[in-house]
């Protein structure tokens, strides 16, 4: 398969469902190597089934909690040894708790701070 992103590595977090897993799949359609990252293993195994279903190459999937420097590290790692390099981060893990700010507890605030921070 050749498109735009032919031979480019595509990360994206919160890869294994809604917009995350939309992303990675346009990615992998047009012809990109993609890492899906998230917390599910049995999500992310059923979305890189899905994408390779539509003839994409099946996406490296990395179940680790983004919140964590660990996981963050175990991502990286991962990337890096099976691809040398990463040409793509999509940012698309989880979000924060609606409602009004000043009225949310410290944990939640600091939660989602560090899933959408912490992944670069």
């Amino acid at each position: 398969m050749t498109g735009e992103f032919a031979g480019k590595v595509v990360v994206v977090t919160g890869g294994s469902r809604g917009i995350g897993r939309g992303i990675a799949a346009a990615f992998a359609a047009e012809g990109a190597q993609t890492v899906l990252a998230a917390s599910s293993q049995v999500n992310l195994e059923a979305a890189a089934d899905a994408i390779a279903h539509s003839g994409s190459i099946r996406p490296d999937i990395c179940a680790v909690d983004l919140r964590r420097n660990d996981g963050c590290t175990g991502l990286f790692d991962l990337v890096s040894e099976r691809h040398g390099r990463g040409d793509i981060l999509v940012n698309s893990a989880g979000a924060t708790r609606a409602g009004v700010f000043l009225d949310l507890p410290a944990d939640a605030w600091q939660d989602g701070f560090a899933l959408s921070f912490l992944v670069a």
